[in-house]
């Protein structure tokens, strides 16, 4: 099951790893699913669903990107997470690794030439 409104529940952190941003929610199921299967878990955020949910939670909607779409994102929550040897940062090396070896199915977005080594950090509180 996807989850398509805000952030994991987890408290302690305040930034998630965002992985992707694509028109496609479909092509965004399958990175997904891979990432899952190597113990990633990733959530899809609708952006108009996710400006509302910031907005009526405190938390930083401007820092969302414009326009409509999806975002691909880490479950898990992370506390400072550019410092080597937090969870956050080994999490970030880990999904750039396996992103290396994704093979999307046919006729789905291929996420080259980059996969997912661009991920970026977002700080989503205020």
């Amino acid at each position: 099951a996807t989850q398509t409104a805000g952030p994991a529940a987890k408290k302690d952190g305040d930034h998630w790893l965002v992985l992707a941003q694509h028109k496609s929610k479909e092509d965004l199921d399958e990175v997904v699913r891979y990432f899952s299967q190597n113990g990633i878990q990733l959530s899809i955020v609708n952006l108009a669903e996710a400006r509302k949910f910031f907005a009526e939670n405190g938390l930083n909607a401007a820092i969302l990107p414009p326009g409509n779409g999806f975002l691909l994102v880490t479950r898990k929550l992370y506390s400072d997470p550019q410092s080597p040897g937090t969870e956050g940062y080994a999490d970030k090396q880990r999904i750039v690794q396996l992103g290396k070896k994704y093979k999307a199915p046919a006729g789905k977005e291929r996420f080259a030439p980059n996969y997912f080594g661009d991920a970026y950090w977002m700080k989503i509180t205020k």
